[in-house]
């Protein structure tokens, strides 16, 4: 398999997961752990796509006018078109910390205080963000769609 059609089996993979929803049962004493966790890894999720956002444009093959074309087909659904796999990927992990926001306001009903649910986010937003890829750094783009290198 080539490496361009591992990405997208990879990004294929991860979607069909993700639409077959999660169930989690949270209480007092796991909310903000459950809270902490996905926000993590929402973190690293949206970090992995953005660093294989790159690898996914397809460069043209040849000189001939078709390759230009088709390079400029899978790259658009790829990466650039709003339902790209990049973009639905992103959608993903915005869905996640979304996620994780709502299970720290539930939290409050249990007591737990906007400081401490304010500290769990910081540490799950580190962690996730300082997780090793094993990849190549990727070249900086001072914008994707809307979402800053940072």
């Amino acid at each position: 398999m080539s490496f361009l059609g591992a990405i997208v089996s990879d990004a294929g993979g991860a979607l069909r997961r993700a639409s077959e929803g999660v169930k989690i049962t949270v209480d007092q004493d796991n909310i903000m752990e459950a809270a902490r966790i996905i926000e993590s890894e929402a973190t690293h999720f949206e970090k992995q796509v953005l660093v294989r956002a790159e690898a996914m444009t397809v460069k043209q093959m040849g000189g001939d006018p078709v390759s230009a074309e088709v390079a400029r087909v899978l790259t658009d659904k790829l990466v650039d078109a709003e339902d790209s796999y990049v973009n639905r990927c992103l959608q993903y992990a915005a869905m996640l910390h979304t996620l994780a926001r709502s299970l720290g306001e539930s939290a409050r009903t249990y007591g737990i205080t906007e400081e401490a649910a304010a500290a769990q986010f910081n540490a799950a937003a580190a962690e996730g963000g300082a997780r090793p890829l094993g990849l190549a750094p990727p070249r900086l783009r001072s914008n994707y769609r809307g979402m800053s290198d940072a």
